[in-house]
């Protein structure tokens, strides 16, 4: 999204510097340009400003997947405790259980286009074992 809006703003810049200037005896603006060491250390701002956004993005992302690990992890534990509490157990409780253990346990290391599916799939697969849990 940056790289598209810098390519906007880039050319919108050449543009506004060619254009002509209708005084007589003006140079164009873009005659004399020439790279400074203080252009370069804005540049270096910008990027390092946007370098920083784009990091803070990634650390909120980084800070929602640790929070849902830890709420999924609690919640395990839970079961674990109802499953202990619980005379007459399915079947394949344990089994479920245990895949879905593992599945926490192979959580995405970033939020990504997936973590939606997968979110919802883990809580899917909790409701339906917290389900079977309760006494009928």
């Amino acid at each position: 999204m940056t790289t598209m809006i810098r390519s906007v703003l880039a050319l919108l810049l050449v543009a506004s510097c060619a254009s002509k200037d209708s005084t007589p005896g003006t140079p164009p603006a873009n005659a004399d340009f020439k790279p400074t060491a203080d252009n370069t250390k804005d540049n270096a701002a910008t990027e390092d400003v946007e370098r920083n956004r784009g990091e803070g993005e990634v650390v909120a992302e980084q800070k929602t997947r640790n929070d849902y690990h830890a709420s999924v992890t609690a919640r395990l534990a839970k079961l674990d405790t109802a499953v202990a509490a619980t005379k007459d157990v399915p079947a394949n409780l344990r089994t479920r259980r245990n895949t879905l253990e593992a599945r926490i346990n192979q959580m995405p290391a970033t939020a990504d286009a997936s973590w939606a599916a997968y979110t919802k799939d883990l809580d899917a697969q909790f409701a339906t074992l917290e389900r079977d849990l309760r006494p009928q």
